[in-house]
């Protein structure tokens, strides 16, 4: 079924053991109990106050660093997503583009998830959480030996001087890298390939 206003709750109930005796599977998982969960929806813009589209929220724990599974959702042409069923407790949200264009966030603008602040959202509970997008840095350039050839394959590193962000990538058959969503700061880059030093 495809989520609507109804709001349910997925829960998911796994059986101890399963056995597969002459080829029929028949389970019996016992009863499954389902309760309303809660809402988080609202808009996702870029600095502009533009509407984004095709950018990805998901649920996080407050206590954990993995997402929700199924619990996301992605903002439409006017940039408004909507997030269903989502369980009663502390919990973030992540904004993340997928393109690449716009840095990877948190509720609130934070570009952590231990600088998020943690929602607490009530069983059958609406919140309202906006994301105003920010473009990421760009760091791009050729690699080439002493001679002035291309090396492809080589692996450019870039870290913030923070240590909060590292980025790794590979430069194309021409030499070619560019590596994107990067956040404001000053930063270290490294080369490595193959039989160079």
């Amino acid at each position: 079924d495809s989520p609507d206003n109804t709001n349910t709750t997925r829960v998911h109930k796994e059986a101890e053991k399963f056995n597969d005796l002459a080829g029929d599977m028949n389970y019996d998982l016992g009863d499954v109990a389902l309760q309303k969960g809660g809402i988080i929806k609202g808009s996702i813009t870029n600095s502009a106050r533009n509407p984004l589209q095709s950018i990805s929220a998901r649920i996080m724990p407050a206590d954990g660093d993995r997402y929700l599974d199924l619990l996301n959702g992605s903002s439409d042409q006017d940039g408004n997503y909507i997030i269903f069923g989502i369980p009663a407790g502390d919990c973030r949200v992540a904004f993340w583009d997928w393109t690449g264009v716009y840095l990877p966030q948190f509720n609130g603008g934070a570009f952590t998830l231990k600088s998020a602040q943690k929602i607490s959202l009530g069983s059958q509970q609406t919140t309202t959480v906006n994301a105003s997008m920010k473009q990421g840095g760009v760091i791009s350039g050729t690699v080439k030996d002493v001679n002035g050839v291309a090396v492809g394959d080589a692996e450019v590193g870039v870290s913030n001087t923070s240590g909060i962000q590292w980025e790794k990538w590979q430069t194309s058959a021409t030499g070619e890298y560019q590596i994107t969503s990067l956040i404001d700061g000053n930063y270290s880059v490294h080369f490595y390939a193959d039989g160079f030093e």
